[in-house]
């Protein structure tokens, strides 16, 4: 029985932009609301044996995707 290793790296390289609006509600709750986008460069580091091939790259929240990254997000918050 021959026992293989294998050991995977991901690099990934991004940069974007957002932009948004602030609301603030009687000086205590803030309200924030934003869109963007970016695009992010990955590639996968492989040492070991090379003939595994099991490592599957999904969607864009996967560390190993390449492409255009889309950013939405609402943010509220309360000062102390």
């Amino acid at each position: 029985m021959e026992i293989s290793i294998a050991c995977f790296g991901i690099h990934n390289w991004g940069g974007g932009f957002t932009i948004g609006y602030q609301k603030t509600l009687w000086q205590v709750i803030f309200l924030e609301a934003f869109v963007g986008g970016g695009i992010q460069y990955s590639y996968i580091i492989r040492s070991g044996q090379q003939g595994l091939a099991f490592f599957r790259i999904g969607g864009v929240t996967d560390p190993g995707y390449k492409g255009i990254l889309p950013k939405v997000g609402l943010n509220i918050g309360i000062a102390l």
